[in-house]
């Protein structure tokens, strides 16, 4: 099985991420699709899993500075009825940014829970 970037215009999937994004906004906001096909794809794929509701309530992002506090934070949010995801630790710059990407579209909610050094994600 082959993988493409979808966001490599030199790949079909690019197209058709293109395409199906197009029909799920129904041929509208193509201003957004003009000045940045990215975020254009990007709100059709949340909009899709809306339609069918979100894997999560909450998604609390944390820093290694943070975990501590984010999980604690989880915690009560988990004794609150919420379902809450603090993301998979995955290896690899390319695999983290695809899970935390899929976490992001799958989380109603998000919770950055930052510390005094910033990120640069």
């Amino acid at each position: 099985m082959l993988s493409e970037n979808p966001r490599a215009p030199s790949y079909i999937s690019y197209r058709f991420a293109t395409l199906a994004a197009l029909l799920v906004h129904n041929l509208e906001n193509t201003e957004l699709l003009a000045s940045s096909r990215d975020s254009y794809v990007d709100a059709a794929t949340r909009a899709g899993y809306r339609r069918e509701g979100f894997v999560y309530d909450v998604y609390v992002s944390q820093t290694p500075e943070t975990a501590s506090q984010a999980s604690q934070l989880a915690q009560l949010l988990i004794q609150a009825g919420l379902n809450v995801t603090r993301g998979e630790q995955t290896v690899g710059r390319q695999a983290w940014t695809d899970d935390l990407q899929r976490t992001l579209d799958e989380s109603q909610h998000v919770i950055p829970v930052l510390g005094e050094k910033s990120s640069p994600w």
